[in-house]
């Protein structure tokens, strides 16, 4: 196969991802005109092995940063919402490159992030990096979502957090605990999704789960228990299974013992 000697499709054969980004932002039509051609590159790549040679001479060397410049390129190519959908997206790529392939799209994508991972969320391979749209928010490139599947995704970053990264990512995206996570209590649940699901295999004293965290931001001021107790009467409305009732019970009881008498 004979690849045209265009400059990013040069750039993916020898896996230099900063030129591609580079030609994405200041030439996204010359990466247009060659779409079929990437796409071509990215599927071959992407069938690949790490540090694999390409006899046929279709990249450059052993196999390594070439996969996340065809996918970047290729992601251009297809638009924000199949981008979204890619699997295997690695994390940094997710994470720093596509607010410079979608700079003014990023909302939209985290809304797309979201549902998929309301409709799939241990799809590991395609959800496991999805917590960087939270990094969006806190450097203003989306605002605070609030749809079902970015909410469930939030407490699920959020558990597996360690307690000085959730107070960091707070403190630069106070719209999170404010906006986002306050619909935890109204976001559709499922098995594998939402608070209860992920309290409940996690030790009642741990500060990791849910219902602390909860307890914390009272007690740090970021919600008030007015905030708590609504939302608890709108999760009892909309919720029968005695599972779910099971947690907001003890989160109840939790506040009750742990929160000063008023």
């Amino acid at each position: 196969m004979e690849w045209s000697d265009e400059p990013v499709v040069a750039a993916v054969r020898r896996g230099d991802l900063e030129a591609v980004l580079g030609l994405i932002e200041s030439d996204r039509s010359g990466v247009l005109s060659v779409n079929q051609q990437l796409g071509r590159l990215f599927r071959l790549i992407s069938a690949a092995p790490h540090a694999a040679r390409s006899p046929e001479g279709h990249w450059v060397g052993e196999l390594g940063k070439h996969h996340e410049a065809a996918l970047c390129a290729h992601a251009a190519c297809i638009g924000a919402m199949r981008a979204a959908d890619l699997v295997a997206i690695p994390r940094d790529v997710l994470k720093n490159a596509y607010p410079r392939i979608f700079p003014t799209q990023l909302p939209a994508i985290v809304e797309r992030l979201g549902e998929n991972y309301q409709r799939a969320p241990k799809n590991w391979d395609k959800t496991g990096p999805y917590g960087v749209m939270f990094d969006w928010v806190a450097r203003g490139h989306a605002p605070a979502p609030t749809g079902d599947g970015t909410v469930n995704n939030l407490l699920s970053t959020l558990r597996w957090s360690k307690p000085r990264e959730r107070a960091a990512l707070f403190a630069a995206a106070p719209d999170l605990a404010t906006i986002t996570l306050p619909r935890l209590f109204d976001a559709e649940v499922r098995p594998s999704l939402g608070a209860a699901a992920l309290d409940w295999q996690v030790d009642p004293a741990s500060e990791d789960r849910i219902d602390r965290q909860i307890l914390a931001l009272v007690r740090n001021g970021m919600w008030t228990p007015e905030l708590v107790l609504d939302g608890m009467a709108r999760f009892r409305a909309n919720h029968t299974s005695n599972f779910q009732l099971r947690w907001v019970a003890g989160l109840e009881s939790l506040l009750a013992q742990k929160l000063p008498k008023t």
